[in-house]
C-alpha cells in the first residue's frame, strides 16, 4: 500500500539473536529509505512495553545523506517448538500502531535530524500510528494475516469480524472521558503544578469521568507519560492525533484500503516531511481541504447531523 519493499538482512548487525534487521526500499525509484530492527520478544532487562526508538534520524550533511535507523520494540509471546507466537486482535492492532511510527521514521525526507520523529508536533505525532490501526479492522487485510495455528488456511471468519466491529463502540464514551481526564490532569500538572499529585489526579478524574477513585489508589505514580519529557503537557495529543487520523483515513475509504497510489501520496505528503511542515498544511495538501472532526465523531458512533 505504501509502495515500499522490505528485505530482511542475511547477516544482521543486531544486539540479540531474536532481533531481525530489515532494509526499506522505495519501489517508485529503487532508493533505500532506511534500516529498521524488529525486537519482538521479551527477555530479562529489556524494555517492557511497546515503542519505536530512533537510533539516527535522516539528515544531509556536507552533501552526504545519512539514512534513518530505528527499532520497533514489543513483548509478544515468544514462539516455542510446538506453538507459534499467537497474537490476539488487540496485539495485531498494537503491532500496526507501532509500525505506523516506524514507517513515519523510515519515510522521512527532511534534511535536518531535528525534523525526525521526535521533531513532529505532539498534536500530530500519533496520527500515522493511530491511522495504521484502521487496517487491522479490515477483512481484506485480516484475511491475509490471520490463520488458525494448526491450519493457516482457516482465516478469521467474516461473521466473527463483524461481531468484533459491532462491539467496537462498547464503552467508547467511558474510554473517551478517560482520555479527556488524562489530558486535563497532564495539563494541570505542568501549568498549575500540584503539591499532592494523587489528590489532583483523583479530583479531575472523578469530575471528568464520574468515577470515584479510592484514596489508597495512586494511579499517578504508574502513569509514565506524565513525567516522560516527550509528553509533558502533551498527552492531549493522543486525542487530537486521533482526530487527524480519522480524517486522513477518509481518503483511503474513498480510494481503497490497499490503493498504492493513495498510499504513495500519503507517504510523500504526510510522512516524508516529518516535523518540517505544519500538520494542517500537510493535511490540506493530502486531502485537498482543511481538517475537520466529522470522521472522528463518526468513529465514536455520533451522528454529525
Amino acid at each position: 500500500m505504501l509502495n515500499v519493499e522490505f528485505k530482511e538482512s542475511d547477516e544482521p548487525n543486531v544486539w540479540h539473536e531474536d532481533v531481525k534487521e530489515f532494509k526499506v526500499t522505495d519501489k517508485t525509484n529503487g532508493r533505500t529509505l532506511g534500516l529498521f530492527y524488529l525486537d519482538l520478544y521479551p527477555r530479562e532487562g529489556k524494555f517492557k512495553h511497546f515503542a519505536v526508538f530512533s537510533f539516527m534520524d535522516r539528515r544531509v550533511k556536507d552533501g552526504k545523506t545519512y539514512l534513518p535507523i530505528c527499532s520497533m520494540v514489543s513483548n509478544y509471546d515468544k514462539p516455542t517448538a510446538d506453538t507459534p507466537s499467537l497474537l490476539n486482535h488487540s496485539d495485531v492492532e498494537t503491532f500496526f500502531h507501532e509500525f505506523g511510527h516506524l514507517m513515519h521514521t523510515m519515510s522521512n525526507q527532511a534534511n535536518y535530524a531535528r525534523f525526525g520523529l521526535s521533531g513532529v508536533l505532539r498534536d500530530f505525532v500519533e496520527t500515522p500510528s493511530m491511522m495504521f490501526e484502521k487496517w487491522a479492522w479490515k477483512e481484506e487485510v485480516l484475511s491475509k494475516l490471520s490463520g488458525h495455528y494448526k491450519d493457516p488456511k482457516k482465516k478469521l471468519p467474516s461473521n466473527l469480524l463483524k461481531r468484533m466491529i459491532d462491539a467496537k463502540l462498547l464503552d467508547v464514551g467511558i474510554l473517551q472521558l478517560r482520555q479527556v481526564a488524562y489530558s486535563l490532569i497532564d495539563l494541570v500538572y505542568h501549568t498549575e503544578g500540584a503539591e499532592d499529585t494523587s489528590a489532583v489526579f483523583r479530583k479531575h478524574f472523578s469530575e471528568t469521568t464520574g468515577y470515584m477513585m479510592p484514596e489508597e489508589v495512586k494511579m499517578d505514580a504508574g502513569f509514565g507519560h506524565f513525567v516522560n519529557p516527550g509528553y509533558t503537557a502533551g498527552y492531549y495529543g493522543y486525542l487530537w492525533s486521533k482526530s487527524y487520523a480519522e480524517d486522513v483515513f477518509t481518503k483511503f475509504e474513498k480510494n481503497g484500503f490497499m490503493d498504492s497510489k493513495t498510499g504513495t501520496e500519503y507517504r510523500q505528503k504526510i510522512l516524508a516531511p516529518g516535523g518540517s511542515l505544519d500538520p494542517d498544511d500537510m493535511v490540506i495538501s493530502f486531502l485537498g481541504r482543511e481538517m475537520n472532526t466529522d470522521a472522528f465523531m463518526k468513529s465514536l458512533g455520533l451522528d454529525n447531523d
